[in-house]
């Protein structure tokens, strides 16, 4: 590595958050293995998108990696279509959000966005 070049695991603050997280994350659409999961978090990889194409292998990865959950920063993309009359209150949103993170056993969330 150049004396000036930064590594992409190196631990970084995200934004406002005091979050530490590496500078490379991974999502769940691409498919990758559960063990490939594994071994990325392994070496520092710790930001994991949880969005709205998901993979099993991925869920067997989190499942796996829940006894390290202090050290991981998971985002969950959560979204509902609206269609023209249709109104959602923040508090049916915020439910059904609360409802897929039981469901996937993660205890808590520290940034929620998601309307437009």
């Amino acid at each position: 590595m150049l004396k000036n070049e930064t590594s992409l695991l190196e631990p970084t603050t995200l934004g406002r958050t005091g979050l530490k997280v590496g500078r490379l994350g991974m999502s769940a659409s691409y498919g990758m293995p559960a063990a490939a999961v594994g071994m990325a978090f392994d070496r520092g990889m710790n930001y994991l998108y949880w969005g709205s194409l998901r993979r099993g292998a991925f869920a067997d990865a989190l499942r796996h990696l829940k006894p390290q959950r202090e050290r991981m920063v998971l985002v969950v993309q959560s979204y509902m279509r609206m269609s023209g009359s249709t109104v959602i209150k923040s508090r049916e949103f915020m439910a059904a959000h609360y409802s897929r993170l039981k469901r996937r056993q993660s205890h808590e969330t520290g940034v929620t966005t998601g309307f437009s």
